[in-house]
């Protein structure tokens, strides 16, 4: 099997883009660092807290910061937050200006139609804050060879691949991400949604982070991780009995902001026996994966929690026959002006007590204007 060679600099396309980009960023690295270089860390590194909801830390009158005792207690037994030397199958790359990033998977091997999640950590060894430049989100930041050992394009369903997105990026969100002394942070990403990963075999990925240091940025400094390898492989065949489309109640695909975001989720019963479904409410029956361009997001509030929803009823959907229902996804996410996503609805189905699987929908785009 012949050699894969490891990707270091991204391509140089857009070299000039970089170069104006990090002249534009410095003065606001220097601000924000100038704040983070007092900050001190009793943290000894022996392990790494968790700073991927920016709540590491409580604010105490005066000013004064200190972690929190919950954030502590988690890194001490979380295997993820151990140094390098003590998590083998993180796939830790080198350390650069004081950063240090991971890539893992969850399981070897998926099947040609499963979710493949990438695992995301990117931690500081530093004394003082450092920071990384994350043009359009962690998929933008690895470096995926298939089978065949070529290099995979990143699906550009937001158009930020063009030169016109590059820029328009640059000027109005300037991608700058930073972190504190002893924190990390995770991302969480499933490959499918931005990479064509239909070929059965073996796939390699690593992460690649543009860390440039505050005094002397070079386009040269990259955070890389270690190799992480997962197979794909074909799965037989099953016929599933639900059949599941998307679609917006208003046409277009485009919405203004603060103003409800409604699907219409049509699900149909495509075998030969009837189907007992179990209802409660829409929002909580069906499940979504809401993706922007920073990966996955998190629902604000999680439907299941809800206790006035704790109630249900049987319904016979019968061969053929099929169910509307409508949701409002702006009472689960936040959809600010000029936001872009995709969407997936899904519902798991049982058999009694048995799980027997999960339809999905084929992913919708919902924009919201400016």
């Amino acid at each position: 099997m012949q050699n894969q060679a490891r990707l270091k600099p991204k391509d140089n396309k857009y070299a000039p883009i970089r170069r104006a980009k990090y002249l534009l960023l410095l003065f606001a690295m220097m601000e924000v660092a100038a704040i983070c270089e007092a900050q001190t860390s009793t943290n000894k590194f022996s392990y790494f807290i968790d700073d991927s909801d920016s709540h590491a830390y409580i604010e105490l009158l005066g000013g004064e910061r200190v972690l929190r005792p919950e954030k502590i207690e988690e890194a001490r037994h979380a295997q993820i937050s151990q140094p390098a030397s003590d998590d083998p199958d993180g796939n830790w790359g080198a350390i650069t200006n004081g950063l240090q990033a991971s890539i893992r998977f969850k399981q070897r091997v998926y099947g040609t139609n499963e979710p493949i999640v990438a695992v995301v950590l990117i931690r500081n060894l530093g004394e003082a804050s450092r920071f990384w430049i994350s043009d359009h989100g962690i998929q933008s930041d690895l470096a995926i060879f298939n089978p065949a050992h070529q290099k995979l394009e990143r699906k550009d369903w937001l158009g930020t691949n063009t030169f016109k997105g590059k820029l328009q990026r640059m000027v109005q969100n300037p991608p700058l991400v930073s972190i504190g002394s002893g924190l990390q942070v995770k991302a969480e990403l499933d490959l499918r949604q931005w990479f064509d990963l239909g070929v059965s075999g073996e796939y390699s990925v690593h992460s690649i982070l543009e860390a440039p240091q505050i005094k002397d940025p070079k386009i040269e400094d990259m955070v890389i991780s270690g190799d992480a390898k997962f197979l794909v492989a074909p799965v037989a065949k099953v016929d599933f009995p639900i059949e599941l489309a998307c679609r917006l109640a208003m046409d277009g695909g485009h919405l203004k902001a603060n103003q409800p975001v409604e699907l219409l989720i049509t699900m149909k019963n495509v075998s030969t026996e009837n189907l007992e479904t179990s209802e409660t409410d829409p929002l909580r029956d069906f499940r979504f994966v809401v993706t922007d361009v920073n990966g996955i997001m998190e629902p604000r509030i999680y439907p299941l929690l809800d206790k006035e929803m704790d109630h249900s009823k049987m319904a016979v959907l019968k061969p053929g026959e099929s169910r509307e229902f409508k949701v409002d996804l702006a009472k689960l996410y936040d959809f600010p002006s000029g936001f872009g996503c995709k969407v997936i609805a899904r519902r798991v189905i049982w058999q009694g007590a048995t799980k027997y699987g999960e339809a999905e929908s084929s992913p919708i785009e919902i924009g919201v204007e400016r």
